[in-house]
């Protein structure tokens, strides 16, 4: 047993719920649904323990190094730790010494969550999905700092339940209609956003790490467990806010740029999985409105890009 196993060994697991998976978890995450204890102590489909993983580090110059094959996923951050997802559905978690166990949270719901997603078949995008009142889900796709969540956030504000944050898991029926699974009552939120958009529904968690440019918020208007997906938009920024419908060349071309696992970069080759990710978001330009969404600098606009957004997929459907 590794020195990660030893010193967490007496460690209580806790139960969780996120994308309609239950989970049992050595490690706490906050951000997530709990279940009762006695669910908590039962059979889960997803345990997350402290447990030795060997693997190779990244490079002093990469941020991660992953290596993907079809049975399991291997991660390692340095100044992080190690991190394994098999097909059985264990997350096997071996921190280096130094680091703050509330950093392996935001590892593990953020890329180790979407490779595993992956794994089990979902269409993983990186965005923000909030819900309208009529059950439709609403997909917001840009690159960093285009004001994915922020968006989200004043949809929040308005009384929208927030869908995902950062993983968006998407369900193919086959039958053209594709399902949004709910991810968890949390979204990150820059300081200044969190301040504008006060009040909101729920309360923040502490900042991890605590200088972090980001704070996580926990809402309290909880999402469906599948919604439809309705509208894909890909934010950028400009001077008014508007929305243009993208031709199918277009969206699909925005959607390989916004699948989350084309952000690992390098496995594709190796894990023969390039072809799979062209065909699901193939599939996403096909059956859904994908639409690009300019959105000014400031927050003055959030509001009423709020009601253009409503607007277009009102529209749209």
């Amino acid at each position: 047993m590794g020195k990660a196993a030893v010193r967490r060994a007496d460690h209580r697991f806790r139960g969780y719920m996120a994308y309609g998976l239950s989970i049992n978890s050595e490690i706490d995450l906050p951000e997530l649904e709990t279940r009762r204890h006695e669910e908590a102590c039962g059979r889960a489909d997803l345990t997350i323990s402290f447990a030795s993983v060997d693997g190779p580090m990244p490079s002093s110059h990469e941020l991660r190094l992953v290596e993907f094959s079809e049975d399991r996923l291997y991660f390692a951050w340095n100044g992080i730790g190690r991190f394994v997802v098999d097909r059985s559905g264990a997350i096997a978690v071996d921190p280096l010494a130094e680091v703050d166990h509330d950093l392996l949270s935001l590892v593990i719901l953020g890329p180790v969550m979407a490779g595993l997603l992956n794994q089990h078949g979902h269409i993983v995008l990186h965005g923000s999905v909030i819900v309208l009142p009529s059950g439709d889900a609403v997909a917001f796709v840009g690159d960093n700092g285009a004001g994915k969540s922020t968006l989200a956030g004043a949809f929040l504000k308005r009384g929208f339940p927030v869908g995902a944050d950062d993983v968006i898991a998407i369900e193919d029926a086959g039958n053209g209609d594709l399902w949004v699974r709910a991810g968890f009552p949390s979204i990150k939120l820059s300081r200044e956003a969190l301040q504008e958009l006060t009040p909101l529904p729920g309360s923040s968690l502490p900042p991890v790490p605590p200088e972090a440019a980001k704070l996580r918020f926990r809402h309290i208007l909880p999402a469906p467990p599948l919604s439809r997906l309705a509208h894909i938009f890909v934010i950028e920024r400009g001077d008014t806010p508007s929305t243009r419908i993208c031709d199918a060349s277009q969206s699909l071309a925005l959607l390989l740029r916004y699948a989350y696992m084309l952000k690992f970069g390098r496995h594709l080759e190796a894990a023969s999985a390039g072809s799979t990710y062209f065909r699901q978001c193939a599939r996403l330009a096909q059956h859904v409105p994908v639409s690009k969404l300019i959105v000014p600098h400031g927050h003055d606009a959030l509001m009423p890009t709020v009601d253009l957004v409503h607007a277009a997929v009102q529209r749209a459907t």
